[in-house]
């Protein structure tokens, strides 16, 4: 399991009590200070088959900024042109490029606060041999970045992925028409 965006690792921590000491989890979290929880939250719970990597992820490498609010699981990675003095340096790598021998993934959960399409860009091999996707994919997250939910829809159902949405309890087909 690949899980991007992990915050202090809720996701991560399930996926290693489900997959037991063989799973192979790797836990992706670019703001230190939520990274530092993460990393504490993973010890305390004895996860050591969960691998911790503090990066951004995106569509190509190089160096951004990410904000640092107090509220830690509100903090996203900032277009380049919008740099606060209190915002954060965080390098940035694709998901290919983080595991590049990675020879299959079960899951792979993406919650990165808006930037979901450039992480899936940047993930263009991994997807490949992905099982299942789990994406969280809203317009008020993404519209800041330019893009909207039917973007990332329409890439990942280029990618050969079904479409998914839980509604009132139970699994629906999403149409892109619905957006």
């Amino acid at each position: 399991m690949v899980d991007v965006g992990a915050n202090i690792g809720a996701m991560s921590l399930e996926a290693a009590r489900i997959l037991g000491p063989q799973g192979v989890i790797h836990a992706v979290e670019p703001h230190p200070k939520t990274a530092s929880y993460l990393k504490a939250n993973l010890k305390l719970n004895q996860a050591d088959q969960v691998q911790c990597h503090i990066v951004a992820l995106g569509a190509e490498s190089g160096l951004s900024s990410m904000t640092n609010d107090r509220r830690d699981d509100m903090n996203y990675l900032k277009s380049s042109s919008h740099n606060d003095p209190h915002d954060l340096p965080v390098r940035i790598t694709t998901l290919d490029l983080l595991l590049p021998s990675l020879p299959h993934c079960h899951l792979l959960k993406i919650d990165v606060e808006g930037r979901e399409l450039d992480c899936v860009l940047g993930a263009r091999r991994t997807l490949e041999h992905t099982d299942v996707l789990l994406v969280e994919a809203g317009d008020p997250n993404s519209s800041r970045f330019g893009t909207t939910a039917a973007d990332l829809h329409q890439k990942l159902e280029q990618s050969g992925f079904q479409i998914f949405a839980w509604e009132q309890g139970r699994l629906e087909p999403v149409r892109l028409a619905k957006y």
